[in-house]
């Protein structure tokens, strides 16, 4: 999929633009069990030294992190800094309908 002029000049004008529907469950669900695994190591480290009451597991994936956000920002920032960098999230990043997208750039 190749980016048209209005996308281009959406980004050009915007910094970003939105494509709608161009990665699949199949491709996200990896990324969605990884940063589970991951939230859920954590949160069991905090809850383990006190910081956090309990795991929130009974959450779905879309609010989990945010229950816990409320008792604790640790593990949102400890998420949310950029070094999450499991394979799941590799695959996705190098997945052939973003890098066409990206080349388009």
């Amino acid at each position: 999929m190749r980016l048209t002029s209005d996308q281009i000049a959406e980004f050009d004008r915007e910094g970003y633009f939105v494509v709608d529907g161009l990665f699949d469950d199949s491709d996200l669900q990896p990324v969605i069990d990884e940063i589970n695994d991951e939230i859920d190591r954590r949160a069991r480290a905090l809850m383990a030294a006190g910081e956090l009451s309990r795991l929130y597991a009974e959450e779905s994936f879309e609010t989990r992190l945010t229950r816990i956000t409320e008792e604790t920002e640790k593990l949102y920032w400890s998420i949310n800094s950029g070094q999450l960098s499991g394979p799941a999230i590799f695959k996705l990043l190098t997945n052939p309908k973003l890098l066409d997208l990206v080349e388009s750039l």
